[in-house]
């Protein structure tokens, strides 16, 4: 059975409810998430965190040396304790030019990993249509766990996780339901039943916010114990799909972005194959990602 991933994925193609960037706003859009990246990268480099592309951020860098041309976004991958610290200092420094949401950050967020926002931006996507939650051009950042090294304790602790997570969001689409997301996810039946089904669920279990449900993955998504395998339980392949040895992932390597270097997982080969196969092969337009934008400015405002 598909997730929820998989069916909006299939219908973003041929659906007219999303907006179109056109390709100017593209390149504008980009040029914004580098400038994004630099002062986080600066604000990092100050603070002594190490910060790495990750997701199709890394598969750019190394694919393209740069962004992925259909892509529209930056990920970023900190350890816990780098992305403990990040949380604890951000608003001091970068407060006034951006929004930190986070689990336990000054601002809520909807999701159990992080996202810089920029301020007097709008990129608002189809989930945040009644949402009071900030909402903007944003960077998300992830954070790498350690998880314990028995395969079995791994399946137990990803069903526990992966079912918070699955709750938290459901929550959010319940207390948040609009009718843009409706009518996008009826155009096919399996999709219906599937946002049904996580109306429910958030139903069922909105007896809590979705910002506590938040807040509680990501007490029990942390490891005090320095294990052998790590992983991002917030990722595109949730708590059990990128486990890996912890030499994966540390000490950071380089790659070039943009012109830039930048850091990257330190085996950033294994790592992005098991993420993605055979990452070199450009896949088909149909099967490319994109973001679900229904409201898009960032155009500058006087004196900017």
């Amino acid at each position: 059975m598909k997730n929820s991933r998989e069916y909006m994925a299939d219908l973003a193609n041929s659906s007219d409810i999303l907006y179109e960037l056109s390709e100017f706003e593209q390149r504008t859009l980009k040029q914004v998430l580098l400038e994004m990246y630099l002062d986080i990268e600066k604000f990092c480099e100050e603070n002594n965190i190490t910060v790495m592309l990750g997701g199709g951020s890394a598969l750019g860098a190394i694919r393209h040396k740069g962004f992925i041309p259909w892509d529209d976004d930056l990920d970023l991958l900190m350890s816990r304790t780098d992305y403990n610290k990040f949380i604890k200092n951000f608003e001091t420094e970068l407060g006034d030019k951006y929004y930190l949401c986070a689990p336990n950050a000054q601002h809520q967020s909807r999701t159990c990993f992080a996202k810089v926002i920029k301020k007097d931006t709008k990129f608002r996507e189809i989930f945040d249509v009644n949402s009071p939650h900030h909402t903007g051009v944003f960077i998300d950042i992830f954070p790498i766990e350690f998880v314990p090294d028995s395969k079995n304790l791994q399946k137990i602790k990803g069903f526990f996780m992966n079912s918070i997570s699955y709750i938290s969001f459901s929550v959010y689409l319940f207390k948040y339901k609009n009718e843009v997301i409706y009518k996008y996810m009826s155009q096919s039946k399996g999709s219906r039943e599937n946002y049904q089904f996580r109306l429910l669920i958030g139903c069922v279990f909105s007896f809590m916010p979705h910002t506590k449900w938040c807040k509680l993955f990501d007490k029990l998504v942390t490891s005090k114990n320095t294990n052998k395998y790590c992983g991002i339980p917030t990722g595109r392949k949730h708590y059990n799909g990128e486990i890996l040895e912890k030499e994966v992932y540390f000490p950071a390597s380089k790659a070039e972005f943009e012109g830039l270097q930048v850091n990257v997982p330190n085996d950033v080969d294994t790592y992005l194959k098991n993420l993605y196969g055979d990452y070199l092969k450009i896949p088909p337009v149909e099967k490319r990602e994109r973001h679900y934008v229904v409201e898009f400015d960032i155009t500058p405002r006087k004196g900017e």
